[in-house]
Parts: C-alpha cells; sequence; structure tokens
C-alpha cells in the first residue's frame, strides 16, 4: 500500500512505522521508521523509490517501559494502604510481563 500511494500521488511517505522479523533472527520482533521518497527523472517521471529506514525496536521498548511506570506512578500516589498497593502492584506488573 505504501508504494502504490507513493507511485500514484508522488508524495513522499514519512515516519511510517514498520513492525516485522529479519531473516537472520526469525521469531525476533523489531521495528523500523521508515521515510519513502519518490525518484523522479528529469521529466518527472517516477521511477523509482528511495527508503531511509532506522531501527527503533529498543527506543519503543524504552518509551513503553517509560509509560508504565509514569502510568503506575500516577496510581500509586493515589493509593494510601499498604496492602492495596502491593496487591496493585503485583497485578500490574502481572499485566506487563
Amino acid at each position: 500500500p505504501v508504494m502504490c500511494a507513493i507511485l500514484e500521488t508522488g508524495e513522499p511517505v514519512l515516519n511510517f512505522e514498520l513492525h516485522g522479523e529479519t531473516a537472520a533472527q526469525p521469531g525476533v520482533k523489531r521495528i523500523w521508521l521508515e521515510h519513502w521518497f519518490p525518484l523522479q527523472d528529469r521529466d518527472g517521471i517516477i521511477t523509482g523509490i528511495n527508503i531511509v529506514a532506522e531501527e527503533i525496536t529498543e527506543r519503543k521498548r524504552q518509551e513503553r517501559h517509560q509509560q508504565f511506570l509514569s502510568e503506575l506512578g500516577l496510581q500509586l500516589r493515589l493509593m494510601s494502604d499498604s496492602d492495596a498497593i502491593l496487591k496493585h502492584l503485583v497485578s500490574r506488573l502481572g499485566e506487563y510481563l
């Protein structure tokens, strides 16, 4: 779909997140941030597509951890009972892991 959109419109597609695996590490989920640009000849005819890709798997993992910790911190601030806090922590950690 991304390639077709570029070929039809001539417009680049920026900040496209691609989730997948590599042949070198099957089963290991990876995330890439991609930017797709049409390559045009002198007459403006699209002759190809240039793709710039950056693997952002670790960055996304860190963002997920930070979001979890931030939300957990906000929830715990509203609690005062130590038993309730412990139960909430165990429950949330179980969901997260």
